[in-house]
């Protein structure tokens, strides 16, 4: 079984998402620890789409940093631990009719982009509800 992100938010309500990003670290006995990923100077890229292709464009978008709103946006509120909050807006809960998207979450470093929702067929899913 896979486990496949889900986010859910109902139709005219306003909801925030909180997220800490880990990565697996190699230890010199072969051993692996589990250690926030410092998410300091980079940006996510929250986007919602109709299926998760790269050029499809975009219903709703995001771009998260250290310093963007954490009333309209969201922010890396803890880089060094990995840690972002994305907020949807009320706008934004009603934009889409109900239905599932495409949640696409990608990390951006300089020149490097590290796409982290999913792969193929076990994408993230971004759930328009009705109220």
């Amino acid at each position: 079984m896979v486990d496949k992100l889900v986010l859910e938010i109902n139709q005219g309500c306003p909801r925030g998402y909180a997220f800490t990003i880990t990565q697996k670290v190699c230890n010199s006995d072969g051993s692996y620890n589990i250690v926030p990923l410092n998410l300091t100077g980079m940006t996510i890229e929250f986007l919602i789409k109709k299926a998760p292709y790269y050029k499809l464009p975009s219903l709703i978008a995001k771009y998260i940093t250290e310093s963007s709103s954490l009333v309209d946006t969201g922010q890396i509120t803890d880089a060094k631990n990995g840690q972002f909050f994305v907020q949807i807006t009320q706008e934004e809960s009603v934009k889409l009719p109900p239905g599932e998207y495409a949640l696409v979450i990608r990390i951006v470093d300089k020149d490097t982009v590290n796409h982290i929702s999913g792969d193929g067929n076990n994408y993230a899913i971004y759930r328009v509800c009705y109220q």
